[in-house]
């Protein structure tokens, strides 16, 4: 009954009749092993890994239950734990396909490819054909920036099993980061089916949106993905706007007060509201996702990507005028260097001594825009350092983003990792710059491939980070940003 609900994705049923057999059997390794598999699913990473554990007890050296933890570690961005798993695998059995696939994207994860390499060669002489081996060898030469090699090995999962879905998913990722949306979109509209349960399924009741007429119509868009990717999306809302009778957004509740305000006449609801959408007479639905499909292309050729987000007037002068009167008139440039919930963190952030110069000029006063968990160690940095640093306790991002809104747009720079911070600061028009991650695993499709600019943000700066070279990365950050500051002193004197 969990094999089966798990491959429905019907992850709630499967845990709840994992949980109920652990009841009557709490030392039972395989129904533990499989709970923390229904919950890898969701995407719960810490409760995943208490199960493996749990199943360990009663058996020590079941390498696929060690793999699986390896896995749940690698995840949660806990790369450390997830290598000495690992390894044990592979002492066990040093041809275990799932540890060498295992070691291959921990590898990579980690920059270091003479190792990935070193298990791919391994593999290739064990003549692993696994769709695991084949998916670690496609991210592989992804992140060499060998798009036709990767595209063909996702590819070639695909004709092994066309529900391998994250295959399907990755091969039309390929095209998304080269822009070729129209190439990439079908096979990307399968990440409904992939692993991660982020559907893009919802109100099926209602008729699906694809791209008719909206005159006279009244359509919900909900949100999908991330906040980040939220925001985005809403970029090309515009294009409805002027069409469609009415409008109704359901979105994370830190969302509400901000898009009710930057989109007037467009009705905002919480999702932690459950509203009955099935009672208010829906002509259409879709994901806010899938307004990419319908427009990006046209808003990129009239280049119609605009400020769209508006922060309260009187807020960001408030703000202002408090960080002013409390820091002098020097420059105020926010940073936000970690992005706490996201699966590959480990890639996506950039460890806080390599911002060291930066932070520490003195001819800027420096705001914190971390977000999340991290938040605490950006603050512990800048205590350890007698850094100043504004804190402003006043903004809290756990509850509304209008505030959050306000204090981005009271500043003259933000320099972000890709996390929401970045991409609000886009959509609000502020002068931003996005570290953005090398390409891999971590890296996100809309971010694009080679470009320093942003369609979806004009106002936005991209930097484009190569892997493993974090230090020069930063150290030509600190160049450019003593320029910028320099060059910004002079204006204002």
């Amino acid at each position: 009954m969990i094999l089966i609900s798990r491959s429905t994705k019907k992850l709630g049923k499967a845990e709840e009749v994992a949980k109920l057999a652990l009841k009557e059997h709490p030392d039972h390794a395989f129904l533990s092993n499989s709970l923390g598999l229904v919950l890898m699913d969701q995407r719960r990473f810490p409760e995943a890994i208490s199960a493996f554990k749990r199943a360990l007890e009663s058996k020590k050296n079941r390498i696929e239950i060690i793999c699986n933890l390896g896995f749940a570690h690698y995840e949660f961005g806990e790369m450390d734990e997830a290598e000495l798993l690992f390894k044990k695998a592979l002492v066990i059995d040093p041809n275990y396909s799932r540890a060498i696939s295992g070691y291959i994207n921990l590898s990579i994860t980690k920059f270091d490819f003479v190792t990935a390499k070193q298990f791919i060669n391994l593999g290739n002489k064990l003549e692993l054909s696994d769709p695991d081996f084949i998916t670690a060898k496609a991210i592989y030469f992804l992140c060499k920036g060998d798009l036709k090699n990767s595209y063909d090995l996702f590819n070639r999962v695909v004709g092994i099993s066309k529900e391998y879905a994250d295959a399907v998913v990755n091969r039309g990722l390929i095209n998304l980061i080269q822009g070729n949306i129209n190439d990439g979109w079908e096979d990307f509209s399968l990440r409904r089916k992939r692993r991660w349960n982020r559907s893009i399924e919802r109100y099926n009741k209602i008729i699906k949106w694809e791209g008719q007429s909206l005159k006279d119509k009244k359509i919900l868009i909900w949100s999908e993905q991330g906040l980040g990717e939220v925001i985005l999306s809403l970029s090309l809302l515009h294009n409805i706007v002027s069409i469609s009778d009415q409008i109704i957004i359901e979105c994370d509740h830190k969302l509400v007060k901000l898009l009710a305000y930057s989109f007037p006449g467009i009705k905002v609801i919480s999702k932690n509201d459950k509203a009955n959408f099935y009672n208010m007479n829906f002509d259409f639905q879709s994901s806010s996702f899938e307004l990419i499909k319908f427009f990006y292309n046209k808003n990129k050729t009239e280049n119609r990507f605009t400020t769209y987000l508006h922060a309260s007037v009187s807020k960001v002068n408030r703000i202002r005028d408090k960080y002013k009167s409390f820091y002098g008139d020097l420059p105020l440039v926010g940073i936000s260097w970690a992005s706490p919930s996201a699966a590959h963190s480990y890639t996506k952030n950039i460890p806080l001594n390599l911002w060291d110069e930066l932070v520490s000029s003195k001819k800027v006063s420096i705001v914190n825009l971390q977000y999340g968990r991290s938040r605490e160690e950006l603050e512990q940095f800048y205590s350890d350092k007698n850094y100043n640093l504004i804190n402003d306790g006043e903004v809290n991002t756990d509850r509304s983003f209008d505030e959050f809104a306000a204090q981005i747009n009271a500043l003259d720079l933000v320099i972000s990792v890709s996390n929401t911070t970045a991409h609000l600061s886009g959509g609000l028009g502020q002068k931003t710059w996005v570290l953005v991650p090398p390409i891999g695993p971590s890296s996100m499709w809309y971010w694009f491939y080679n470009s320093s600019y942003c369609p979806w943000y004009p106002s936005v700066s991209l930097f484009r980070r190569t892997a493993g070279k974090d230090k020069e990365f930063m150290n030509n950050i600190y160049c450019k940003f003593k320029l910028w500051v320099d060059d910004k002193n002079l204006k204002n004197h």
